[in-house]
């Protein structure tokens, strides 16, 4: 990422987790902001990517199989979704200060304070004391102890 808010990426792009396809050299990828929002901060995991921009939205592509891109409900798992292009996180609501991507589940700091996190939640990824899955973001409560 560079200064200007511009999106280089390179790598094997296994499932569109590059935004523009694979390609071994870097290689500007173009992310569409509302209000001209410039990439701020890039978070990446092994099929996903997830980006935050200036106007505090997020952004993701990549593999979409356990609703890790905040797209709404895959079906279940059986078809794996990929979306080679970045796209918004539907359901984020409030000012995304940072994001933070794993393999399978995505979690996103609010200015708020509260944390909204998506995707697998096979081990308790998104710490809502359950582990089922949700493909949208949803606020966690995280106790924080001093």
């Amino acid at each position: 990422m560079t200064r200007a808010g511009s999106l280089h990426c390179w790598g094997s792009g296994y499932y569109g987790a590059l935004g523009g396809g694979g390609a071994m050299l870097p290689g500007r990828i173009t992310l569409h902001g509302r209000d001209g929002a410039l990439p701020q901060q890039i978070s990446v995991a092994e099929s996903v990517t997830c980006v935050r921009l200036t106007d505090g939205t997020v952004q993701c592509t990549g593999m979409n199989f356990q609703g890790q891109l905040g797209l709404g409900a895959p079906d279940g798992g059986t078809t794996v979704e990929m979306v080679g292009a970045f796209t918004p996180a539907v359901g984020v609501t409030g000012y995304v200060t940072q994001v933070s991507v794993g393999t399978v589940a995505v979690c996103a700091l609010l200015k708020t304070g509260e944390v909204a996190c998506w995707g697998s939640n096979a081990w308790g990824q998104l710490g809502a004391g359950t582990s089922d899955g949700d493909a949208h973001p949803t606020p966690v409560s995280i106790p924080l102890q001093p």
